[in-house]
């Protein structure tokens, strides 16, 4: 398991308009990145799992939303280098099952299940006033409760093994990448610019 990626895109595409719904302004704790950072890093690290001697990458983003981005970057490796990619956000692993959201009754019972001492639920009605306001909390966020996000976890879980069974393998004799061998893939996601999900600004 590589370190998680703390760092999301939030300030463009549609996440942008959203972001300025709910939080009415762009917060500088959400330590957003432009699209092509995110997307173009996430390309190099599929590199650095194959030269490792990976041969098969399962990418899990807890940020719902600009998966589609993340999966044509694995999509345009693919054709390049012959090891399955599956890319899924948390709530896509358990649709149909379970439902998602955003910081509401469904992401925070997973928090208060895995780390509650993370948890302070007596912020949950911040004032307006407050710099962070409601921070974009669902509505529902007070229902949230850890005794049953077990069943939400172990979903998915089974879920990730599920799809990493169907995925399969890669040829355990590779090349090694080097950077060069990887940047037509990054050229051929530039050319789908236009169809990024991150693509654009609140302004348009």
């Amino acid at each position: 398991m590589a370190p998680s990626q703390g760092y999301h895109i939030h300030e463009t595409g549609f996440h942008g308009d959203w972001l300025e719904e709910v939080v009415g302004e762009v917060n500088p704790r959400l330590a957003a990145l432009p699209p092509d950072v995110v997307m173009r890093s996430l390309l190099f690290q599929l590199r650095a799992y194959v030269n490792a001697g990976f041969r098969a990458v399962m990418v899990l983003s807890g940020q719902n939303g600009a998966q589609g981005d993340l999966r044509l970057v694995a999509e345009e490796f693919m054709k390049i280098v012959p090891v399955p990619v599956v890319v899924r956000s948390d709530p896509e692993l358990v649709r149909g099952t379970f439902p998602g959201d955003h910081a509401g009754k469904f992401e925070l019972s997973q928090l208060l299940y895995i780390r509650p001492d993370l948890v302070d639920m007596t912020r949950l009605d911040r004032v307006s006033s407050d710099p962070l306001g409601r921070f974009a909390q669902n509505p529902d966020a007070d229902e949230a409760t850890g005794t049953t996000a077990g069943r939400v976890i172990e979903a998915m879980i089974d879920r990730i093994g599920e799809l990493a069974g169907q995925a399969g393998a890669g040829p355990p004799d590779l090349p090694f990448l080097s950077f060069d061998d990887v940047e037509p893939a990054w050229a051929a996601v530039q050319d789908r610019r236009q169809s990024w999900v991150s693509y654009g600004s609140v302004s348009g």
